[in-house]
């Protein structure tokens, strides 16, 4: 398929995409409480956007193939607990996760660099790891499960960081951060960003009441 394609009042529980290897453009599901899974064991490519939105009775997707997509937004999906990707995805530049039932987040090993990388509002989402190493417009950690452990281990720069509602926070390579750090009613009792050198805007630590120990020991410059 060259283009998109668009669901609209699909009445199935099961979307499937059979032989499908290809959408040049962009999937989107949008505002359909009937579809409880949506698999595809031979889509390898979404040229443009994966969206999913307001799929009420959505649990499972099963896209093993699925290695290559622009950007992921998946909102409004509450009950969405298993999530079957390629672990080989690349070329994402923009991953939306919001209000879904998901435990972790895992599957982007190989993106390297990406705009946006927002997690929010999962309820249960108790681990998210990923091995990006640039972050260009925002970064985004908040209203998850309270147990949340966020690892970044080639982390190295990102233009804003707004971390909440975490209990662990590992970014060993960050370096810089073009605009705002801000690190808001987290659990985790310290914080250790010993390679950070600099901070292009503000730097807020804010309602950490568990905080005991902070170490910027390399930070000589915050505007």
């Amino acid at each position: 398929v060259s283009g998109d394609i668009r669901f609209i009042g699909y009445g199935n529980p099961i979307v499937d995409f059979g032989n499908l290897h290809t959408v040049g453009g962009s999937v989107y599901l949008e505002n359909i409480s009937s579809i409880v899974k949506i698999q595809g064991n031979k889509l390898e490519k979404i040229g443009e956007t994966f969206s999913l939105r307001s799929l009420t009775s959505l649990v499972s997707i099963d896209m093993p193939s699925l290695r290559e997509v622009k950007q992921i937004e998946w909102q409004v999906v509450p009950i969405l607990n298993s999530a079957y990707l390629s672990n080989q995805m690349n070329g994402l530049k923009k991953i939306t996760i919001s209000d879904s039932s998901l435990a972790a987040i895992e599957d982007f090993s190989k993106i390297v660099e990406v705009d946006i990388f927002d997690i929010n509002n999962n309820r249960f989402l108790e681990i998210i790891k990923a091995n990006i190493e640039t972050v260009h417009q925002k970064l985004s950690i908040h209203a998850n499960a309270k147990q949340l452990e966020l690892e970044m281990p080639k982390l190295v720069s990102a233009q804003n960081i707004t971390i909440r509602d975490t209990s662990l926070v590992s970014l060993p390579k960050l370096e810089t951060v073009g605009s705002s750090l801000e690190l808001i009613e987290n659990d985790f009792r310290e914080i250790e960003l010993p390679t950070l050198r600099s901070i292009g805007g503000s730097l807020g630590i804010i309602d950490n009441e568990n905080l005991d120990l902070i170490d910027f020991s390399n930070v000589t410059d915050i505007q």
